[in-house]
Formats: structure tokens, sequence, C-alpha cells
């Protein structure tokens, strides 16, 4: 009998330990930002444990918040509602977690709670039969339509090149093709006349023949008039691509969805 009490109190020390062991590994795992191992050791073992409600309300808390760090809403909002489903009243440390976990948390909340208002009147809920079930709090997400580093290299690129921010966002589009053919076609004559307007200046200083300075003049005037011309068509065309792309282009346009990835709306997002 006593070796059988033993063996019981011996159990009952070692699993606390196992339990306790658990606990703060996942714990030490959150506060040194290594959510996706704080995940796992909870889906591993410490989901299993037959935790103090507290605790195991602490413990969904930190898994919640690990899962909105890694940006899984969804999983974050599961874990938040299996909180709420247990203890509306409570409420997670303001001081261990970020405002915007609170305030993620809260809202989740506010939805649990306004559901479950409404249970009673038949709003918000899904009947099946004589079963009521709460629905799924519906997240929204929004995001660029491209990656930030597509869009850092769009505008850069542009800067180089107008007309190529635009490709590489749209493709090979009218809008690319003519900002890209105007850059090459001003560029092109820029460096020509350039080249032009230096060399009749020349021969028109060297020039000796009073009866050809006349028209060595005309010729060095038209090339520097050219050449002007070249350079405003340019710095024009420029202007208006990057105005173009950062205002009227879709490079800062949002997508949002809702849980189930599903579109909700497209907006277009302008930068001043």
């Amino acid at each position: 009998m006593v070796r059988r009490f033993r063996f019981l109190l011996s159990a009952v020390v070692l699993f606390c330990f196992s339990a306790s062991a658990q606990t703060g590994e996942i714990k030490e795992a959150f506060v040194n930002f290594e959510y996706g191992r704080a995940i796992e050791i909870w889906e591993l073992n410490g989901k299993n444990l037959n935790l103090p409600s507290g605790e195991k309300k602490d413990l969904l808390m930190i898994i919640g918040a690990s899962y909105y760090s890694l940006g899984d809403l969804i999983n974050a909002s599961k874990s938040f509602s299996e909180i709420i489903a247990a203890d509306t009243s409570y409420s997670p440390d303001q001081s261990f977690y970020s405002p915007k976990i609170i305030g993620f948390y809260s809202e989740i909340k506010e939805t649990y709670l306004i559901g479950f208002r409404n249970a009673g009147s038949g709003e918000g809920v899904i009947k099946k039969d004589t079963l009521q079930v709460m629905p799924e709090p519906v997240i929204i997400r929004s995001e660029f339509k491209y990656s930030p580093s597509l869009i850092q290299n769009a505008v850069l690129t542009n800067l180089l090149l107008p007309g190529s921010g635009h490709y590489l966002t749209s493709g090979l589009t009218a809008r690319s093709l003519l900002y890209d053919s105007l850059s090459l076609i001003t560029l092109t004559a820029s460096v020509y006349f350039t080249v032009q307007t230096d060399r009749l200046k020349n021969e028109y200083l060297s020039e000796n023949n009073t009866e050809l300075i006349s028209s060595r003049y005309d010729d060095y005037n038209s090339a520097y008039k050219m050449r002007n011309l070249s350079y405003i068509l340019f710095a024009l065309n420029w202007a208006i691509s990057q105005a173009d792309l950062h205002l009227f282009s879709d490079l800062y346009s949002v997508i949002t969805y809702d849980s189930k990835r599903d579109l909700i709306s497209y907006n277009i997002s302008l930068r001043f």
C-alpha cells in the first residue's frame, strides 16, 4: 500500500514537473521571439497537458500572440476565441504583450460577445436543427498587390529609364512601351545633338572665311536648338513617367481579403 502511494505520488510530481517544464519552454520561446518554436512545443505536447484553467488560458494567449506575430491571423483568432469561450472576463497582461496584440484580442472578443448577445434573437448564429453554432469571426486583411522589393525595383529602374517601372509591374503595355520609346528616342537625340553642337561650334569659331561664317553659325545654332529641345523632351517624359507611376498606376494598389482569402475590395492607394 505504501509502495503504491509512493508510486502515485512520484507520478504526480513527475507529471507536474513535466507540465511546468513545457510551460516554461513555451514562454521562453515567445520571449526570445521564437514564435514558431513556441507553437511547435504547444502542438506536440502543450495542448495535451492537463493544466489549471488559468495557466491554460495564459498559454493559449501566448500561442495566439505567436500566430499573430507570424502574420497568421486566422489561427491567432482561433486561439483567442478559445480563451473567450472559456472565460469572457479574461484580460491579457498589457505589460507583456504589444498594443497591437491587445487590440486584436479585443476585436475578437468584441465580435464574439456581439454574436453571443444576438444568439437569443437568432442573429449572428447558424442554426443546424436544434444546435446553434457561433460563426467564426471574419478577419479582414489588406496587403499591397506587389511585394515591397518589386515596388522598390520599379521605382529605382523608372528613375534611370522612364517606362521601365511600368514594365516591371504591368508588363509590356502601351503605356510602358510609349515611355520607353520616348526615353530612348530623346536620349539618343540628346547625345547626338550634344556631339553635333560641340563639333559645329568649333567649326564656327575656327572659320576664317567670312563668306562661310554665317552658314557655320546657322548650322551651329540649329544644332544648339535641337540639343536643348531634346533635353527638354527627355526631362518632360521623365517627369511625366515618374508622376504616372506613383499617382496613376496600380503600383501602390491594396487588395483586401477576408479570412478565407476571398477578395473583398481592390483599391488604389495614391502617395503624394
